[in-house]
């Protein structure tokens, strides 16, 4: 499981986003001890996990870095971490399985080329960040995020095969959660008190 914050909780997710602290860890629990122990720590924003279609690795979503880590389970490299995909076109939440031995990523909003972006602007200003965090209320900067709706389909080695996007929001954004099912996506947001449904069936069998 992950902690995002050492100092936040999960509640004031904004804060920890605008803090960009790099305290957030990975943790394992064993239920036979009823003991936590930290796999892995100094990670930003902490978020989405899922183990690997073969369970030989598990992957972690590095929220404020816009980046998933790779933590291998087992062989020679078991307990060492490396980088599955980095440079997302987002801010990423959770992380799903698709039926293809991929993944779908959901995004909280994306990173738009030419367009101003908070997160990216402040991400090597930490000092800058202190006095905005001061200055303004974090739900503040918080709604300056654009209202974008994303995932994107990855492969077997954290290459992007493919995205949907929602450009304005309109029929769903910030999404949190993406789970497949039968050629159906279902869609969660962290800003919406419903599901959404859609049907990829078309999508598949045309450009898979």
């Amino acid at each position: 499981m992950t902690d995002s914050s050492a100092k936040w909780g999960r509640r004031n997710f904004v804060k920890v986003l605008a803090e960009g602290r790099n305290d957030a860890r990975l943790l394992r629990y064993d239920p036979d001890t009823r003991t936590t122990t930290t796999v892995l720590d100094g990670l930003s924003f902490a978020n989405g996990l899922h183990l690997a279609h073969d369970n030989s690795f598990l992957l972690v979503v590095e929220l404020s870095k816009c980046r998933i880590l790779k933590y291998m389970l087992e062989g020679p490299r078991a307990g060492t971490v490396e980088t599955f995909t980095d440079n997302l076109p987002g801010i990423p939440d959770n992380i799903r399985p698709n039926s293809r031995g991929g993944y779908w990523l959901a995004f909280a909003t994306a990173r738009q080329a030419g367009k101003f972006s908070a997160i990216d602007f402040l991400a090597p200003k930490p000092w800058l960040k202190k006095i905005i965090y001061k200055l303004m209320i974090p739900d503040i900067l918080f709604q300056t995020l654009p209202k974008y709706g994303l995932i994107v389909e990855l492969n077997a080695s954290g290459d992007i095969i493919r995205s949907l996007h929602d450009p304005v929001g309109t029929v769903f954004s910030g999404v949190s959660e993406v789970q497949e099912h039968d050629g159906v996506l279902y869609l969660g947001s962290f800003s919406a008190p419903y599901l959404r449904k859609l049907d990829i069936t078309f999508l598949l069998n045309t450009f898979t």
